[in-house]
C-alpha cells in the first residue's frame, strides 16, 4: 500500500458527507407491547442499536404504553416516557441516559452494577468513571473494536500506555511452546502485581508449571465482541481489591442483559497474503416470559495461522549485525545456519589432517554450505575459504526459516447468562465464563553434534562441534489452556434504597503445556562422532560428505522426545455484597457498599511426562492451596453539590474504602507432610475531587495494598551437614564451613515470611468537560513505593552471606569464640548455622505521569468528531534488592518501562459511515536485560548506541471504516460492515539483536494487514 493508497482511505469520508442523517433521525421499525418501562427500554436499545443507560432506582416500576410502528428512535422515546416523569439526553458518545426531571442533577448512587439491575452488565464492581477521585481509564467497547486486534492481550498492550509489557508469551512461540495466553503489567513493577478482574471479580489463575506459583488469569480466550469496556486502574488499589492489586488493576466487563441475535464473520491477512486469521462470533439473547426471565448466550471460535521467521528478514538482519559486531562471541552460541557450521571443541584454531595438507585455518570456525558442489575435491578448499566467517542465512528447519514468528492458535468461547425477577425485589441469576486457548509453535531441538578427531570423516585434527540443519526432525511445542467460572447468585432490594446480593462461583483452569520432536538417536550420535556404522552394513552419517545422503542416513535414526506439563486449578469464592445510601447531603447520597468473601484456590499434583527412544515415564509433584477470606468497606460521599457557595471546594466528594485479608496456604514439604503458611493484611484508600471552577477539577489519593509470598517464597528447605561443605570460612583462616563440627544450612523460603507492602499516592488536575465546550485534559502524578520486597538471587548463596556477615546480623550463627581461637588468629567461632533463605528487604519507587485528552466536536451538518490522546511518562522505575548493591534503573531497558509511550486518533461519524485513526508511540530503548535484584554489569557507551541495541522510537497507524445499513430486510435489523488497516504504513519493527526472533516486540511482525468484518443484528 502506498502512500496514495493511503491518503485516500484516510480521505475517504469526505465522500460521504452527502449520506443521509444521523442513525438518530433515522426511521425504524418499533414494536414495543405496554409491559414493564425497564424492558420496553432494553428492547428499544436492542432495535436501535443505541446504548440506553438507567437506574432501576429511577425507572422504578413504571409501566409503558403500547408503541408500533415506523419512527425514529427520538419520537420512540418521546412516546415511552410521556407522563412518566422521565426524560433523556444524548452523550458525547451517542449512547442515551433516562433521568428523572426532578433529579435531574443528582449522582448516581455508587454501588456495585451487578446490584444495579437495569444496565447491560454484570460487573461487580462499582461503576468507576475518569472523573473519579483515581486516575482510571475507560475504553468502551466501540474502541475494542476499532482496534482490530487479535485478542484482549493485544489489545491492552497496544492502547493502554501504562502496561509496560515488552513479550507476552505469544512474542517467542517456540520459547513459550506456543503459549497465547494474555500478560499484563501495569507500571513495570510484574505481572503478579497486576490484578485481573472479569465483570469486577477475580477468575481461577493460571498454574506455573516450572515452580510453585499462579500466574494472572488469560484473557485470551475471551471474545472481542463481548467486551462492554475495559476499566483500567493504574495505582495501587488493596483497600478495594485485596491482594495483588500493588500496580494496579484491569477490569474486564462484558455485555449482559441483551435481546436479539448477532452473527460476525472476521478474515484478516497481511498485505504479503500470509498469516491468515479467521474468528465467528454470535450472540443471541431473549426472554421467554415477557420479561421476567433474560437469557443470553454468547459464542466465538477464533482460528489462525503461524508466519514462518523465513517470511520476513528479522533474523537474518540481526545475525548480520551480531556477526559483524562479535563473530567470536556469536559463534560461541553454536547457532544454526544454511550450513554445516563448524567449531574446535575446545576453542583452539582449525588445522586440516595431514592427507588434507595439514593446512592450518589460524580460525576456530568455518562452515561448508550445504548446496556446495563437488564435496571431497573442493572440501578443503571451501572450508579454509570459509574460515573465520559466519554465514547468515536461516537453516531450512524449525530452527530457522521454519520457526514461528506468530503462534498457530485455537480460541473456543463461550458465554451464557440467565437472569430471572420474582417480583419487584428480587433476582437470581447464573452466570458462565469458559474458553480454551491452544496455541502450537514449530520446535527442533538442538542439532550440535561432536566429532572426534580421530573420526574418518573428520577432515581436521582438532575435536569439532558440527551444527547442521535437521530437516524432517521437526516437532510441535503447544500448550492449551482452559479456563471457566460459573457465578451464581440472588439479588434482593431492601428496605431503605439498600441492595444485596448473595454469590457462589467456582471455576478452574486445565493446563497442558508440552513438546514432541525428533532428534538423533544415541547409536547414529555415535557413529557421526566416531566415524564407525551406526548399525550393521549401514554407512556412518557424515555431515562433510554429500547432503543428501547425510539426510537420508539421518532419516533412519529419528526418536521421538516429548516432555508435557499437566497441571489444573480448582477454585471457589462465595461472597455477601450489602449496598444503598446511609444519608443524603447537599451533593447527593452517601453510600456505603460492604463485601465478606472467601476465596479458595488450589493446584492439584502437576504431571511430567518424558519420552525419549524406549523411555516413556511419569513424574508427579505435590501441589498446594490459598485461601482468603476478605472483610471490605467503601463510602463515597459527595458532601457538596457543584453549585455550593463554598466556591473551592464545589462538588467535594469523598472516599474511603478499607480491606481487611486473612492469607492462608498450604503447601507440600520435603517430607510429604502438609505446611500452612498465615498472612492477614489491611489495606486503604482514601481520595478526594472537588470542582474550583466549573470547568476545573482537582483530585488526589493515597492508597496501600499487599503481595502475599508466593509458595514458592514460602517453602523452606533445611539441611544438615556433618562433613566439610567445601566452602572457606574467612573469619576463620578458610577452613572449609562444616569440617570442624555440625551445621545447618537454611535455604529458599521461610513460613514466617511477610508480604510485599506497596503505598501509592496520585494527584490531578482535570479540565471537565462536564459544564462547558472545553476537551476534557487530565494530568494524573502516581508515585508507587514498594517495601519488603521478596528476593531470590541470594537464596543459598553461601559465599554472598560470609562475605557479608555484617551487613546481615543473625544470618550467620556462631559458637562462641573460644582462647584457642584467638590464638590461632581466628575472628569468629565455628558456624553452627547459615540462613541463606530470601532476603526480603528489596524497594521499588516508580513515578508515573498520565496525560489523557478527549474533546468531542458537532461539525453541523458533517457529522461528529471525536479527539483523543493518552501518553505516560515513566521517569523513574528504581529498584534496591541488597545493601551492598546500588538502585537500578530500569527505564528504557528491555526489562523496564518506556520513558514515554501514548497513542492518538479521532473517530468520525456521519449518519451510517463511520472512520477512525489511531496511532500508538513508543519511545526509543536498549534492547538489554538489566540483571534483576544485583549491581548492572557496566556496559561500554558505544555498545548502547550500537544498531539492534539501541531501539530507536516506532511509531504506527491503525485505520477503522464501518458502514451500517438499518432493516436491509425483513428479518435483519441492521448490516454492518467493517474494514480495519493495522500498521497502515506497513513500518517494519526495528531490529533487536537480544530477542530471539530479532525485531522489537513492540511492533507487529506481519506488518500491515487487513481486517475484514461482517455482522448481521436480527
Amino acid at each position: 500500500m502506498d502512500s496514495r493508497t493511503i491518503l485516500m482511505l484516510i480521505g475517504a469520508p469526505a465522500l460521504a458527507l452527502t449520506t443521509p442523517a444521523a442513525a438518530q433521525s433515522g426511521t425504524l421499525v418499533v414494536s414495543l407491547k405496554a409491559g414493564r418501562l425497564d424492558d420496553a427500554l432494553r428492547e428499544l436499545s436492542v432495535r436501535s442499536g443505541v446504548g440506553i443507560l438507567f437506574s432501576p432506582d429511577v425507572v422504578g416500576n413504571r409501566r409503558s404504553v403500547r408503541v408500533a410502528g415506523r419512527m425514529t428512535l427520538t419520537e420512540a422515546l418521546d412516546r415511552l416516557l410521556a407522563g412518566t416523569g422521565l426524560a433523556y439526553r444524548r452523550t458525547g458518545a451517542g449512547t442515551i441516559v433516562i433521568y428523572a426531571l426532578a433529579k435531574a442533577e443528582e449522582p448516581e448512587p455508587a454501588i456495585p452494577e451487578i446490584l444495579v439491575i437495569g444496565r447491560r452488565t454484570q460487573n461487580q464492581d462499582i461503576r468507576r468513571t475518569e472523573n473519579d477521585t483515581r486516575p482510571y481509564e475507560r475504553f468502551n467497547a466501540r474502541a475494542v473494536e476499532e482496534a482490530s486486534s487479535d485478542d484482549v492481550g493485544q489489545f491492552l498492550r497496544t492502547r493502554v500506555s501504562s502496561n509496560t509489557v515488552l513479550a507476552g508469551p505469544s512474542q517467542d512461540p517456540t520459547g513459550q511452546f506456543g503459549d497465547n495466553r494474555s500478560l499484563i503489567d501495569l507500571h513495570g513493577l510484574g505481572a503478579t502485581e497486576t490484578l485481573v478482574l472479569v465483570d469486577g471479580a477475580r477468575m481461577p489463575r493460571t498454574p506455573s508449571l516450572s515452580s510453585l506459583v499462579l500466574q494472572q488469569p488469560d484473557l485470551n480466550g475471551i471474545p472481542l465482541a463481548a467486551v462492554e469496556r475495559v476499566e483500567v486502574l493504574t495505582a495501587t488499589a488493596g483497600g478495594i481489591y485485596g491482594p495483588g492489586a500493588t500496580g494496579g488493576v484491569i477490569n474486564v466487563i462484558l455485555k449482559r442483559d441483551y435481546r436479539g441475535a448477532d452473527l460476525g464473520f472476521t478474515y484478516g491477512l497481511s498485505t504479503r497474503g500470509d498469516a491468515p486469521r479467521r474468528r465467528i462470533d454470535g450472540r443471541i439473547g431473549f426472554t421467554p416470559d415477557h420479561g421476567r426471565t433474560d437469557v443470553m448466550l454468547t459464542f466465538s471460535r477464533t482460528t489462525s495461522d503461524a508466519l514462518p521467521l523465513g517470511n520476513r528478514d528479522y533474523a537474518v538482519d540481526a545475525r548480520r549485525l551480531l556477526v559483524e559486531r562479535d563473530p567470536n562471541g556469536f559463534i560461541a552460541t553454536y547457532p544454526s545456519g544454511n550450513a554445516v557450521m563448524v567449531r574446535s571443541l575446545f576453542g583452539d584454531n582449525l588445522s586440516f589432517v595431514p592427507g588434507l595438507g595439514g593446512t592450518a585455518l589460524n580460525a576456530f570456525y568455518t562452515f561448508l554450505p550445504l548446496d556446495q558442489a563437488g564435496r571431497q575435491s573442493g572440501l578443503a578448499a571451501t572450508l579454509l575459504a570459509n574460515a573465520g566467517q559466519i554465514p547468515t542465512e536461516l537453516a531450512p528447519d524449525g530452527s530457522g526459516t521454519r520457526r514461528g514468528l506468530t503462534n498457530t492458535t485455537v480460541v473456543n468461547s463461550l458465554l451464557v447468562n440467565l437472569r430471572h425477577r420474582f417480583g419487584d425485589d428480587v433476582q437470581a441469576f447464573v452466570d458462565f465464563v469458559g474458553y480454551e486457548n491452544h496455541g502450537s509453535a514449530v520446535v527442533t531441538m538442538n542439532s550440535s553434534l561432536v566429532m572426534l578427531g580421530a573420526a574418518p570423516a573428520n577432515p581436521f585434527q582438532q575435536h569439532v562441534v558440527l551444527t547442521v540443519p535437521m530437516p524432517g526432525f521437526d516437532g510441535t511445542g503447544r500448550t492449551n489452556l482452559r479456563t471457566y467460572r460459573l457465578s451464581s447468585g440472588v439479588i434482593v432490594n431492601l428496605p431503605l434504597g439498600w441492595k444485596a446480593d448473595a454469590s457462589f462461583a467456582i471455576g478452574g483452569v486445565r493446563s497442558h503445556q508440552g513438546v514432541t520432536t525428533y532428534i538423533l538417536d544415541s547409536d547414529a550420535s555415535a557413529a557421526v562422532g566416531s566415524g564407525q556404522p551406526a548399525a550393521p552394513g549401514e554407512p556412518p552419517p557424515n555431515p562433510f560428505g554429500d547432503w543428501n545422503q547425510f539426510v537420508a542416513a539421518t532419516a533412519n535414526h529419528k526418536t521421538i522426545y516429548g516432555v508435557s506439563f499437566d497441571s489444573d486449578t480448582r477454585f471457589r469464592n462465595a461472597s455477601l455484597r450489602l449496598a444503598g445510601p446511609i444519608y443524603t447531603t447537599a451533593g447527593g447520597p452517601v453510600t456505603l457498599s460492604l463485601l465478606g468473601e472467601h476465596r479458595f484456590e488450589k493446584v492439584r499434583e502437576v504431571s511430567l511426562r518424558t519420552i525419549y527412544e524406549d523411555l516413556d515415564f511419569t513424574t508427579k509433584a505435590p501441589g498446594f492451596a490459598l485461601s482468603v477470606s476478605s472483610l471490605y468497606g467503601e463510602l463515597r460521599a459527595p458532601l457538596l453539590s457543584r453549585d455550593s457557595s463554598i466556591q473551592p471546594l464545589r462538588g467535594l466528594e469523598l472516599e474511603l474504602a478499607a480491606r481487611f485479608d486473612d492469607n492462608r496456604t498450604r503447601l507440600p514439604s520435603t517430607d510429604d507432610e502438609r505446611l500452612t503458611a498465615h498472612q492477614t493484611a489491611v489495606a486503604y484508600t482514601a481520595g478526594v475531587k472537588f470542582y474550583p471552577r466549573d470547568n476545573l477539577m482537582l483530585r488526589a489519593s493515597i492508597a496501600t495494598g499487599t503481595l502475599p509470598p508466593t509458595p514458592e517464597q514460602l517453602r523452606p528447605s533445611t539441611s544438615v551437614y556433618r562433613s566439610a561443605y567445601i566452602v572457606g570460612d574467612p573469619k576463620r583462616g578458610g577452613r572449609e564451613v562444616g569440617s570442624e563440627g555440625v551445621f545447618t544450612l537454611l535455604e529458599a523460603g521461610s513460613l514466617n515470611q511477610p508480604s510485599e507492602r506497596a503505598r501509592s499516592m496520585s494527584v490531578g488536575v482535570v479540565l471537565n468537560p462536564d459544564r462547558g465546550a472545553i476537551p476534557r485534559l487530565s494530568i494524573d502524578y502516581t508515585r508507587i513505593v514498594k517495601t519488603h520486597e521478596i528476593g531470590t538471587n541470594f537464596g543459598g548463596n553461601i559465599l554472598y552471606f560470609l562475605a557479608n556477615e555484617g551487613l546481615y546480623p543473625g544470618r550467620v550463627t556462631r559458637a562462641p569464640l573460644t582462647e584457642a581461637d584467638r590464638a590461632a588468629g581466628f575472628t569468629g567461632g565455628v558456624i553452627t548455622q547459615i540462613d541463606a533463605r530470601y532476603l526480603d528487604i528489596g524497594r521499588t519507587w516508580s513515578d508515573v505521569i498520565d496525560i489523557r485528552a478527549d474533546a468531542a466536536l458537532d461539525l453541523h451538518g458533517l457529522g461528529s468528531l471525536r479527539l483523543y490522546g493518552t501518553a505516560t511518562w515513566h521517569p523513574n522505575l528504581r529498584r534496591w534488592m541488597a545493601p551492598d548493591r546500588p538502585a537500578i534503573q530500569y527505564v528504557g531497558f528491555a526489562n523496564g518501562p518506556l520513558r514515554w509511550r501514548g497513542n492518538a486518533g479521532f473517530t468520525w461519524d456521519r449518519g451510517p459511515l463511520s472512520f477512525a485513526a489511531n496511532g500508538q508511540y513508543y519511545a526509543g530503548y536498549r534492547s538489554i536485560d538489566l540483571e534483576n535484584n544485583v549491581a548492572p554489569t557496566v556496559i561500554d557507551a558505544t555498545e548502547l548506541d550500537q544498531p539492534g541495541v539501541h531501539i530507536p522510537g516506532q511509531f504506527y497507524l491503525d485505520l477503522s471504516f464501518a458502514y451500517r445499513i438499518d432493516n436491509p430486510s425483513p428479518i435483519v435489523r441492521r448490516m454492518e460492515f467493517r474494514l480495519g488497516v493495522v500498521n497502515a504504513f506497513d513500518r517494519s519493527p526495528p531490529i533487536a539483536t537480544s530477542t530471539p526472533l530479532g525485531y522489537s516486540y513492540y511492533g507487529d511482525p506481519r506488518r500491515r494487514r487487513i481486517e475484514a468484518s461482517l455482522v448481521g443484528r436480527f
